[in-house]
C-alpha cells in the first residue's frame, strides 16, 4: 500500500495568499478586529481577562453583542465563542472564507482600511 501525501509545494500554494493582518491583540478593554460571528470589523470589548499563559481573554462584538476570543494565529480578528466552546482560529484562518469582506459590503471596490 502506498500512502498519500500532499507535497509541500502544493501546500503553499492551497494557503490563503491574501491576508488581511490586523495588529496583535494586547489585552486591551477595546480592541478593533473582524468578527467571525457577524463578518464585520468591529470593536470588541473585554469581557473576562485571563492570567493564564496560553489562555485568552473573553471578548464581546460591539456589533453583534456574541463572545468572541482573539484568533490562536495572532492575525487581529476574532474568533467564534459560546457557553459550550470557543473556536481557535478566525473564519478566515480556519479556511471558511478566503478573505474579509470589502468595506463591510457598503463599496467593493475599495478595501477596509
Amino acid at each position: 500500500t502506498t500512502s498519500r501525501t500532499i507535497p509541500p509545494s502544493l501546500v503553499l500554494l492551497l494557503r490563503p495568499t491574501f491576508c488581511v493582518m490586523d495588529p496583535k491583540w494586547d489585552e486591551r478593554e477595546l480592541e478593533v478586529g473582524w468578527c467571525s460571528h457577524c463578518v464585520r470589523r468591529t470593536d470588541h470589548t473585554m469581557k473576562e481577562r485571563t492570567w493564564l499563559p496560553g489562555w485568552r481573554s473573553i471578548y464581546e462584538c460591539t456589533a453583534c453583542n456574541k463572545r468572541t476570543l482573539p484568533c490562536v494565529n495572532e492575525c487581529g480578528a476574532a474568533s467564534k465563542g459560546d457557553w459550550f466552546w470557543d473556536d481557535h482560529y478566525c473564519l478566515q484562518c480556519e479556511g471558511v472564507i478566503v478573505s474579509w469582506p470589502f468595506n463591510n459590503g457598503e463599496d467593493p471596490r475599495s478595501l477596509w482600511p
